[in-house]
């Protein structure tokens, strides 16, 4: 788990390696690989998915009553995104 990061990282810098092999050996520019470590470092940052990303986190979080689960979905992993959408999620009375 706490190797996650490093583990994508190394994926990541074999991915580009990859790409210099189909590229006749030449590698991306700085440029481009600055901006593909950037988007990537961003996404790795803010992916709330993470957290049930595996089979095995889905197992643990089936196990807590469901109201709990409401709350982790809800107010935690989230909430900035059910804020920002409230409209499309109330119905008028």
């Amino acid at each position: 788990m706490l190797n996650d990061s490093f583990d994508e990282g190394d994926s990541l810098s074999q991915w580009l390696g990859l790409l210099k092999r189909f590229n006749s050996g030449r590698p991306l520019s700085l440029t481009m690989k600055d901006k593909i470590e950037k988007y990537f470092d961003y996404r790795w940052m803010n992916d709330k998915n993470q957290a049930v990303s595996t089979e095995e986190d889905h197992k643990l979080i089936e196990q807590l009553p469901s109201k709990v689960q409401t709350e982790i979905y809800s107010h935690f992993l989230f909430s900035i995104f059910l804020k920002n959408f409230r409209k499309f999620f109330e119905f008028p009375k």
